[in-house]
């Protein structure tokens, strides 16, 4: 089935507040664009992300950076090193390993982030107590993600700036001088946790506080940003204590992963073979009649997000925080970060607070 939609693109296109609530009910079908089978129906999306017969798209990034490196010359040894430790790059017994592992430190710091997210909430977004116009985006909310990544992998990040760049890797389309660039940074980073960890720390101890770097702040930076810009707009010149705030977040920083067919399989009426590549949608629990089917957001089973408590508590902070403010909040102007193969995370929020 044709479409003039791009879906390499659509998780970050106003078209897609059109096609989810719309489309629904065409999925799978194969996108000769984009060479994958879309899927965008809620309901398929929740059976097919945990499915055995797939295996993450992006688990070849590593091989595809070496192979890379191996051509040009270049150095992407922090790249592949930082693939070799994230979850959504792993397959099999090592992306089991790798959940098990970032599962135990979350444990291991609940006790910390429990006292460390009301405070930081509180700081970072004291700028919404003013009158006056204020850029979110940099003044409370990419702040606020990488102090909360710094409080789980108990390390300060901002020693290496804000890792701006990091999760673009996962951008097929992006040229070799951003690559080069991400490459610095995921080696910066990577020096100053092991820099904080000392002498006795091992890889595998780096490369899972690398791994929740980029899968952390990126993606809850997202999901706040475009979550606030969804309510601020629909509530636009509302006091903020008068907006009644959902307990999921109504948008999400992970608008869409991506599966390869590792064993063939038959679903809704359609046949998939080996090598296929899915793109599902979780961006499409976003139009559910039902708030709190949103939760979807997070995946389901062996692919469930393991930040969901952190970042429904993170949520539910900010919402009790603005329900105590009475000035009224007008969003001035937004972008979407338009360099992104797989987050969906605004540029820019601009918005204007008044009595």
């Amino acid at each position: 089935m044709e479409s003039p939609i791009n879906f390499l693109t659509l998780h970050r296109d106003s078209v897609r507040h059109q096609y989810f609530p719309n489309n629904q009910t065409r999925d799978p079908f194969f996108d000769p664009i984009d060479k994958a089978w879309i899927i965008a129906n809620p309901a398929h999306c929740k059976e097919l992300i945990g499915s055995n017969h797939l295996r993450p798209g992006t688990s070849s990034c590593a091989e595809e950076y070496g192979a890379l490196a191996d051509r040009l010359g270049l150095d992407f040894s922090s790249l592949t090193f930082a693939f070799n430790h994230i979850p959504l790059c792993l397959h099999g017994d090592q992306h089991a390993r790798s959940r098990r592992r970032m599962s135990e430190l979350l444990a291991e710091r609940k006790t910390a982030l429990n006292a460390r997210i009301p405070v930081a909430v509180r700081t970072h977004f004291e700028v919404m107590r003013r009158e006056g116009s204020v850029e979110l985006m940099k003044k409370a909310i990419l702040p606020l993600a990488l102090d909360i990544i710094s409080a789980i992998v108990d390390v300060d990040l901002s020693a290496a700036g804000e890792g701006q760049s990091v999760s673009v890797a996962f951008d097929k389309l992006i040229g070799m001088s951003k690559r080069r660039k991400i490459a610095t940074e995921i080696a910066m980073l990577r020096e100053v946790i092991a820099c904080r960890l000392g002498p006795t720390a091992t890889e595998e101890d780096i490369g899972l506080r690398l791994a929740l770097l980029v899968l952390g702040k990126d993606p809850l930076a997202g999901t706040i940003g475009e979550s606030l810009y969804r309510i601020l707009t629909a509530n636009s010149g509302r006091r903020l204590l008068d907006i009644a705030y959902p307990d999921v977040p109504p948008e999400t920083g992970v608008p869409v992963v991506e599966r390869l067919v590792v064993a063939p399989f038959s679903f809704a009426g359609r046949d998939f073979a080996v090598g296929d590549r899915l793109r599902i949608f979780l961006q499409s629990f976003a139009y559910v009649n039902e708030p709190r089917a949103r939760i979807g957001f997070f995946g389901g089973g062996a692919h469930t997000c393991l930040g969901r408590p952190v970042s429904l508590d993170i949520w539910k902070a900010i919402t009790a925080l603005l329900s105590e403010i009475p000035l009224r909040a007008t969003v001035l102007s937004y972008s979407i970060r338009d360099s992104d193969y797989v987050f969906a995370c605004p540029e820019h929020l601009q918005v204007e607070l008044k009595a």
